[in-house]
């Protein structure tokens, strides 16, 4: 109820939109949050804390949904998105948000505290993550494979997940990878004269919701691919080019 407070106050300041924790005028943004283990000097202190239910029906995307735990702390990773850091290539569309039996995009009097049954459709870019999220020893071998194909022979891979999906286990249902974003992190000066280039994508793993055409979030994940040659993809995302993904119309719940 603090949180709905602040929400309430901070929405009449701004005009923004508030959607169980997160902000409508720059959901792609608000939807990159992560799970991780607390640091060491953190450690000690959260050792006192004791784990806490989360809200009660709270949709997946939202980082309500996470309990509060001496093991993990909720990161919000806006610095992914420092526009003075990173050129944007491309980025997930908001849709609609909707309640149950109210019109899209309408907000209700309970809007700030019970968040029951919402949801969240989004545009993005969608792929299988069998391979992706197996611990496949190939993994980065195949993205080498791939750059090669497009004229990249030296390239480097750096794969990152959220510790929260590992810590639920293997999830049943069709998995896919959504993409958030696709970035090219502007360069200095020792990268333009060593010609190294750098691409940073980032997005969410989800599994089939309860009902047909829904989708829950299990997780997040980043890589980042570096590369001394210009690819030669067109005008086709490296995220698209590299796992055959296709743009859909996601709804989150």
């Amino acid at each position: 109820m603090a949180c709905a407070g602040i929400a309430r106050a901070v929405q009449k300041i701004s005009q923004m939109t508030y959607i169980a924790g997160l902000w409508i005028e720059c959901i792609v943004v608000c939807l990159d949050w992560t799970v991780e283990p607390w640091e060491e000097q953190d450690a000690r202190k959260s050792r006192a804390k004791t784990e806490e239910p989360t809200v009660r029906k709270v949709p997946t995307w939202s980082w309500f949904s996470i309990p509060i735990s001496p093991r993990w702390n909720v990161k919000l990773n806006h610095e992914h998105h420092n526009g003075r850091c990173f050129h944007l290539i491309h980025q997930a569309q908001f849709r609609f948000f909707q309640w149950p039996y109210s019109p899209r995009n309408e907000m209700s009097p309970d809007s700030f505290h019970d968040f029951e049954g919402l949801r969240l459709a989004l545009s993005m870019q969608l792929c299988s993550s069998d391979m992706f999220f197996s611990d496949n020893p190939s993994f980065v071998a195949y993205l080498k494979f791939q750059l090669r194909r497009c004229g990249s022979p030296d390239c480097f891979a750096a794969l990152k997940l959220d510790v929260y999906w590992k810590a639920c286990g293997p999830t049943s249902g069709a998995q896919r990878l959504a993409l958030l974003r696709e970035t090219q992190p502007r360069r200095d000066l020792k990268e333009l004269l060593s010609e190294k280039r750098w691409y940073k994508l980032t997005g969410l793993l989800l599994v089939q919701g309860p009902e047909e055409g829904t989708w829950q979030r299990i997780g997040a994940w980043n890589f980042e691919v570096g590369f001394y040659k210009v690819l030669s993809t067109g005008e086709t995302l490296l995220f698209d080019y590299l796992f055959g993904a296709s743009e859909e119309e996601v709804t989150l719940v």
